[in-house]
């Protein structure tokens, strides 16, 4: 069992969000709220908003984790786990006889977390968390083997 409950949006019938607060419950396996029907067959409006909760709430400003899967963010998740997949098993080989190999993979899977993080934001916020842990996790692999 799921821990989100899929319900549409008054607005847009396309669109479908999930909460995790709300009670668990599969009917988000029937036909009608398939996401992967929904995104087979009407690829075009496909947008399901994935909020796990609030991130920031104050008077002036509201955030929450939000990610974002529609037809745009699932071609890039393909793609960046399709490279992310090459050059992992790539380094297997490259990186066989290092002794630091446990490090190199824990941060070159960190620069794939936070590329998917990057591609599902659904706010500024959550783009701004997975830039960032891009751009940090990119210095950490360049500077790798750099022994001050």
């Amino acid at each position: 069992m799921l821990p989100f409950k899929l319900r549409e949006d008054e607005c847009d019938p396309y669109t479908v969000h999930m909460q995790p607060q709300d009670p668990v419950a599969l009917e988000w396996m029937t036909m009608d709220n398939d996401p992967v029907h929904a995104f087979m067959h009407k690829s075009q409006n496909f947008n399901l908003t994935l909020d796990f909760g609030t991130f920031i709430d104050s008077p002036t400003f509201y955030a929450n984790f939000e990610f974002v899967l529609d037809s745009v963010s699932i071609v890039m998740v393909f793609v960046v786990t399709l490279i992310s997949t090459i050059v992992h098993l790539y380094s297997i080989v490259y990186m066989a006889k290092d002794p630091h190999q446990v490090r190199f993979f824990a941060l070159l899977s960190l620069f794939t977390f936070f590329m998917i993080v990057l591609v599902q934001a659904g706010n500024l916020v959550m783009l701004y968390i997975g830039w960032e842990g891009v751009g940090l996790s990119s210095f950490l692999l360049i500077a790798f083997h750099l022994h001050v």
